[in-house]
């Protein structure tokens, strides 16, 4: 069976959830800042006077577009960190293990450690999107203007998108009241009759009008999106203060890495670097990537070649899966069960 080429499976060739309400969502956040770009760099072209201001304007409100249209689009189009069909505990996690083991082979209906919805192994910080149908490592949550999940791969993309759309939005509000402050004023009616002015000195295409449709519309548009974006910036200083994502803060939950990583942008040092402002993927340290991700991989090759390990082959021998991807060096689950001196089934009796 071919691989699907978009979608959120493990078997998709390129990243994209389908679900037809956030496809909306998302195409109308670029159309948002696509018109808003032509209407604002259309107003400054013909009434900015040409200056060295209107060019500096034009050439910043443009840099500031293009690049919340980017970074929503890898927002969008990454993977946000989903559980690969191939993952494995770490070696610090053996009682997680034991209890992933023990639900994929059946003697518990849900056990911490494993997802019976994607039936795999569940790292300690994934959390199942219903939307998407993975688990997503470090999930904070699922945005519909983004039309994706958020979590370790692209929590960085979010966060500058919702960035750049609130600096898109000031510069915007700047914009329209400059230009509205500047414009020439068309004198009163009965002024104009009183001094003979003639209609021809002040044609309606001449000056700025704020109250033609694409201005309001922008301006109202600012408005929103402005205060929208604040409040969700406001909302992910702690992520970024603390390394931990909404879910897991809500439930109490603490991060187990190195506090000098940070792990929504990336690298080792916790102060600001310039490719921050970049919508590049998030590096994180070699020696600390698998204890970020919460797993391993037992056959790295699983999701990248299509006839690999089989979702539905799993489903119908758990305990296969159990044996080969979640404890492959314990000698399986007879082993475990016997470190774990049941002697018998694991879970309650």
């Amino acid at each position: 069976m071919p691989r699907p080429l978009l979608g959120t499976s493990a078997d998709a060739r390129y990243w994209l959830c389908l679900d037809c309400c956030g496809l909306c969502c998302a195409t109308a956040s670029q159309a948002v800042i696509l018109l808003s770009l032509a209407a604002i760099l259309s107003d400054l072209t013909a009434h900015g006077g040409g200056g060295v201001l209107a060019l500096l304007n034009g050439a910043v409100f443009a840099v500031l577009g293009g690049f919340a249209s980017a970074s929503h689009l890898r927002a969008m189009l990454s993977d946000p960190g989903a559980v690969p069909r191939a993952a494995a505990p770490l070696a610090r996690d053996e009682e997680r293990a034991r209890l992933a083991a023990s639900a994929a082979s059946g003697y518990r209906t849900r056990a911490k450690g494993w997802c019976h919805r994607c039936a795999s192994y569940k790292p300690p910080r994934a959390h199942h999107d219903s939307v998407t149908n993975r688990c997503i490592v470090k999930m904070d949550h699922y945005c519909p203007w983004t039309n994706n999940a958020i979590g370790v791969r692209n929590h960085k993309f979010f966060i500058l998108f919702i960035g750049y759309t609130f600096a898109l939005c000031v510069h915007a509000l700047a914009i329209v009241a400059g230009l509205t402050m500047s414009a020439p004023r068309r004198p009163a009616r009965r002024v104009r009759r009183r001094n003979a002015y003639d209609d021809d000195e002040f044609p309606s295409g001449s000056r700025f009008e704020p109250a033609k449709l694409s201005t309001v519309a922008v301006t109202f548009a600012a408005l929103l999106f402005g205060l929208f974006t604040a409040c969700m910036l406001a909302d992910q200083w702690a992520v970024l203060r603390t390394n931990v994502a909404k879910i897991d803060r809500l439930k109490g939950e603490e991060t187990e890495c190195a506090s000098d990583v940070n792990e929504v942008f990336g690298g080792r040092s916790r102060g600001f670097r310039l490719d921050w402002l970049l919508p590049t993927a998030p590096r994180f340290p070699a020696s600390v990537e698998d204890d970020i991700m919460g797993y391993r991989l037992a056959d790295p090759r699983a999701d990248v070649e299509a006839g690999g390990l089989d979702v539905a082959e799993d489903a119908r021998c758990p305990e296969a899966a159990a044996e080969d991807l979640l404890l492959p060096e314990a000698g399986g689950l007879d082993d475990v069960r016997s470190r774990a001196g049941t002697g018998a089934k694991l879970g309650p009796t």
